[in-house]
């Protein structure tokens, strides 16, 4: 189980109290924040990737940081569409 305030070995988030998402990484249990991180960083760890976890330099984009840069780039997706000839 997670220590309280602890945050996620794959993206960085707090841990909720009473969750308990564990993935062994490099002989080390490493707690998750949810089943997502879980699977995801499990699936790292079986397809022989675990130097990810070593090498990175930054906890990933979280969808809140990257939610204002997608919808500019639909924004003028929708412009280059509609200045399309049909």
């Amino acid at each position: 189980m997670a220590a309280e305030n602890q945050p996620c070995y794959h993206c960085g988030l707090p841990i909720p109290a009473g969750v308990d998402f564990p993935v062994e990484i490099e002989h080390a249990r490493r707690e998750m924040c949810c089943a997502g991180c879980q699977a995801v960083a499990q699936a790292i760890v079986d397809n022989g990737l675990a130097d990810y976890y070593r090498h990175r330099d930054a906890m990933p984009e979280s969808p809140r940081e990257a939610l204002p840069q997608i919808v500019a780039d639909f924004g003028l997706f929708g412009r280059m569409c509609a200045a399309s000839p049909a």
